[in-house]
């Protein structure tokens, strides 16, 4: 059964979550197609993330077939190489960088550099209710992007930009989680995961694991109460993340080599 608290439904098992994952009467919420041309909601609007039906299983296949050029120990093995750039920059942000730059070599991108920094702009506008000055960033930084990245037509470079953003912030929020607890990855993937929680609503009233929903109703996993990262962590069903295994790659390598920040000449 889901336990229920003030404005949705909440799953806190690894068989309710399976059961919430994989029912397609529960969906992503959609997303306004709204916004200036180019600009950070057109994406939201456009991306394999955001879609539901035939249309995202289109545009999952396009992200999953640039993923598939892209193999997980040569994607480590560039993250490694760029581990030691933009020294002055907070942990986070050179695991992110690198991260994104490594991804972005690894597609094909005509400058990976200025595109990591870049999506570093855009990522925290990625998802809905980002604030207007967030919004305003992501757009002034999209064609920057776009331009980096040089992809050959408009539905590649929408699947590359999706990959960029969505590795971008787990890559950084993983390793920092990991650091921060002394955890490996697979420990830190199930306790502290880059995605706490997963958001569906219900498209129409339903029955899911033994609890009515009615159409409308917002329903969450909480990935660390579930605490089952094959299944949880990298989604399940319908939506299951394409890049468990260049996640991990990723992820491990960074722990490894960024890294400490140097300590503080000027403790209080």
């Amino acid at each position: 059964m889901l336990s229920r608290s003030d404005d949705h439904w909440t799953a806190t098992t690894a068989d309710d979550a399976r059961a919430v994952l994989s029912d397609d009467r529960l969906i992503v919420a959609p997303v306004p197609d709204e916004g200036p041309s180019g600009g950070v909601r057109r994406l939201r609007a456009a991306a394999c993330r955001f879609a539901e039906g035939a249309q995202h299983v289109d545009r999952r296949a396009r992200v999953e077939a640039e993923l598939a050029r892209v193999d997980p120990a040569a994607l480590a093995a560039a993250a490694r190489s760029y581990a030691e750039r933009w020294p002055g920059a907070p942990v986070s942000d050179r695991v992110r960088r690198a991260a994104t730059a490594a991804l972005a070599e690894c597609l094909g991108a005509d400058d990976p550099i200025a595109a990591a920094d870049a999506v570093l702009a855009v990522a925290p506008a990625y998802f809905p209710g980002a604030d207007d000055a967030a919004e305003a960033a992501a757009d002034e930084a999209l064609p920057h992007l776009r331009a980096a990245l040089g992809a050959p037509d408009g539905d590649t470079e929408t699947a590359w930009i999706t990959l960029l953003l969505q590795g971008c912030d787990a890559s950084g929020a993983l390793v920092e989680a990991a650091r921060a607890a002394g955890l490996t990855i697979e420990d830190a993937l199930r306790r502290r995961p880059p995605l706490p929680a997963l958001r569906r609503v219900a498209a129409e009233d339903v029955v899911v694991a033994g609890t009515a929903i009615r159409a409308g109703e917002r329903v969450v996993v909480d990935v660390v109460a579930a605490s089952d990262p094959e299944v949880v962590t990298f989604g399940l069903g319908r939506r299951p993340c394409p890049a468990s295994a260049h996640a991990r790659a990723v992820a491990s390598v960074l722990l490894e080599v960024v890294p400490d920040p140097p300590p503080d000449p000027h403790p209080r």
